[in-house]
């Protein structure tokens, strides 16, 4: 019996094992064949897809699965079972509850495993039945490797088994396709899977390459731990290096880069580098992980199923975009970035504890809001049950630091629109008090200060980094800077205070309203289409009526006066530190991941140099979090947080957009396996 066949029967046998009671929904595609060399040599594929979980014995939206509970533990686990189950409630396949959620993750892949150790070619079937999971879910081939725990097989029909001597072609090719870097593990398994294949039949030089790829619950990889990779024959840019250095050898072990030079350096996987460039993983030192762009508290109870989708995907976004690791400014906290953390494929996460003084800016509340500080204009606000000496700049630093916050967020704003000028403020000495406490204990403080009064301000107080641009305050464009800015500007590059310019808030402002916003197709990348369908509909765009009528100009003069000052900085060399502040609002134009390059473009616009960009991106912002002895550059005893580019960010701001592969602790990411699914 050919292979062909003999599959098919072992899929139909399996289906019979399980003891399914309804027909399974099964059609299976036999790929073209192409005869070559006198029919010596040929390809054959075959692929299952199945119309329906049925055939794994599943009854989708019967009795005994729904619950009112809310399964948040699983909005954020970022892997392919929120996706899968995310999907299905999208299509009104299964009701939105916790029941559910356990159910897909216990029942769903534990029955494919068990149907594949049923057959005779168990393998194979295991491959198939995986792959008719995530065609089915429309979730891409990649995410099968977020699987944690589950041993699969990914088959593809580009080489020669021969059955006698176990040959093995175009192995190498298949590797810089897809970007799966496997090295001792095919060669240990090739000739025993030579002879496996055997078994199906004589079946004249039977083409296939056999990947094997083994998830354990860690980050997507192809590789164990120990094994040792090197990036053979690439150019390496890193941050400390005057120049970069072309033709080098990156070797990586347990995680950790172990050599960088010029060398010949060998490892049981080899990545070839020809033509790519190596740069270090990007750092966001300002996001908001909590939060759901375009959504808010209404937007998420209505559409629990939407936010469950988005924030499964938005790890992926920020990786698919290049940052490894990013700084939840104000918004986290240690038990939300603890689990953040727990994912398998996520950039590192870190967060800053929020001080709001009461009834100010940001503060949202004596239980929400743990560290706020006690102002004494505010006294009779604040209930006898809430302890003041718990709530002095000395006492909520300690306290933050505990919990495990890295750095300190502040805010100068007496708030904007209605709220202009009507919001406390802290005082000068009580901001001194907090920065005094924060510097005790090896901790930055970012100020939220976006005028230029707030920005003063901050020089008064003595923070580490000012947070946003210089937007209100002065009459400054887009070619002329206001003269009455430049002795603040002029102290903050003699002090060395770190700027985030964060010129993205105000044009995301901008776009809303504009339907152009969807025409781009990174989007795509970003945000599942489920979500962009209802960002598009009215119940999803309630945000622009929220914004008003402002005159259409007014987000780009407002954004051209903060260029100005971004411009200045740049030619007089002040410490530029990347954020982007996503979402910097309940807007659906800062994406994860995305908004980082709309945010590098505009920096370059204002007249930031490639390479001052690059650096803020990388070693500056690792130095500001204290973390620039593990990440931030490409040198020996470092996270092997790193990114593969077709092209040099030294060139061009648009090679950012150009990863081939994306570096978790070394452990290899194709990109396009961090692409939203369904797209």
């Amino acid at each position: 019996m050919s292979p062909v066949r003999a599959a098919v029967k072992n899929q139909k046998e399996a289906v019979r094992a399980s003891e399914i009671g309804e027909r399974a929904h099964v059609a299976v595609l036999i790929g073209e064949r192409e005869i070559r060399d006198s029919f010596t040599r040929f390809r054959a594929g075959l692929v299952v897809i199945v119309g329906g979980l049925k055939v794994f014995g599943v009854q989708l939206g019967r009795d005994g699965f729904a619950s009112r509970a809310q399964p948040t533990e699983f909005a954020h686990d970022g892997g392919l079972f929120s996706q899968v189950f995310g999907n299905l409630v999208a299509r009104g396949h299964l009701p939105y509850s916790t029941a559910n959620a356990v159910w897909i993750r216990d029942e769903v892949f534990e029955r494919a495993e068990y149907l594949a150790r049923r057959t005779h070619s168990g393998l194979l079937t295991l491959f198939r039945d995986i792959v008719s999971l995530w065609r089915w879910f429309g979730v891409p081939r990649a995410d099968m490797v977020h699987m944690s725990g589950m041993p699969f097989l990914c088959l593809a029909v580009d080489g020669i088994v021969d059955s006698k001597k176990g040959t093995f072609r175009s192995m190498e090719k298949y590797y810089r396709m897809s970007g799966i870097h496997l090295g001792h593990e095919v060669h240990k398994m090739r000739f025993r899977t030579a002879s496996r294949l055997s078994r199906f039949g004589t079946f004249p030089q039977i083409l296939v390459l056999v990947c094997i790829v083994t998830v354990v619950g860690q980050n997507a990889s192809a590789v164990d731990d120990a094994a040792t990779t090197v990036i053979r024959d690439v150019t390496v840019i890193s941050p400390e290096r005057s120049a970069p250095l072309e033709h080098a050898y990156v070797r990586i072990q347990g995680g950790r880069i172990v050599e960088v030079g010029s060398r010949l350096l060998k490892g049981e996987v080899q990545i070839d580098g020809r033509g790519r460039f190596l740069i270090p993983g990007l750092i966001d030192t300002h996001v908001h992980l909590t939060q759901v762009p375009g959504m808010e508290a209404p937007q998420r109870s209505a559409r629990p199923d939407l936010a469950a989708l988005a924030a499964a995907q938005e790890p992926r976004s920020y990786l698919y975009f290049g940052f490894t690791t990013v700084l939840s400014l104000g918004d986290a906290t240690a038990s939300f970035v603890e689990q953040w953390n727990a994912l398998a494929v996520r950039p590192d996460a870190y967060f800053c504890g929020s001080t709001p003084i009461v009834s100010g800016y940001s503060f949202q509340g004596f239980v929400a809001t743990p560290y706020f500080l006690f102002n004494a204009g505010q006294a009779g606000t604040i209930p006898a049950s809430v302890d003041k000496t718990q709530h002095t700049p000395d006492a909520v630093v300690q306290q933050m630091s505990r919990d495990g916050a890295i750095c300190v967020k502040s805010y100068r704003e007496s708030g904007f629109g209605d709220q202009a000028g009507r919001l406390p403020v802290p005082t000068v000495e009580m901001m001194r008090a907090v920065v005094a406490a924060a510097h005790a204990r090896g901790m930055p403080v970012f100020l939220h200060a976006n005028s230029k009064e707030a920005q003063e301000f901050a020089l008064q107080a003595g923070v580490d980094v000012i947070a946003h641009g210089m937007w209100n305050g002065h009459q400054s464009t887009a070619t002329v800077l206001d003269k009455s800015v430049e002795p603040i500007l002029q102290e903050i590059v003699k002090r060395g205070i770190g700027y985030q310019p964060t010129a993205q808030v105000i044009r995301g402002l901008g776009a809303e309203p504009d339907d152009q916003f969807f025409a781009d197709p990174l989007l795509s990348r970003v945000y599942p289409p489920q979500l962009i369908a209802w960002y598009r509909s009215p119940e999803g765009s309630w945000f622009r009526k929220e914004l008003g009528d402002a005159p259409p100009d007014l987000y780009e003069r407002v954004g051209a006066s903060g260029d100005a000052v971004t411009g200045y900085l740049a030619r007089n060399h002040a410490r530029l530190l990347f954020g982007t502040d996503t979402p910097s609002a309940p807007i659906y134009t800062n994406p994860p991941g995305l908004n980082g390059l709309y945010e590098m473009r505009r920096w370059v616009a204002a007249g930031v140099s490639t390479r001052q960009l690059f650096q803020a991106l990388t070693l500056d912002n690792a130095r500001i979090l204290h973390r620039d002895r593990d990440i931030g550059s490409i040198e020996k005893g470092k996270r092997a947080h790193l990114l593969l580019l077709r092209a040099n960010p030294l060139d061009n701001v648009e090679a950012y957009n150009a990863i081939e592969t994306v570096f978790l602790s070394g452990k290899a990411i194709p990109r396009e396996m961090l692409a939203a699914p369904g797209n």
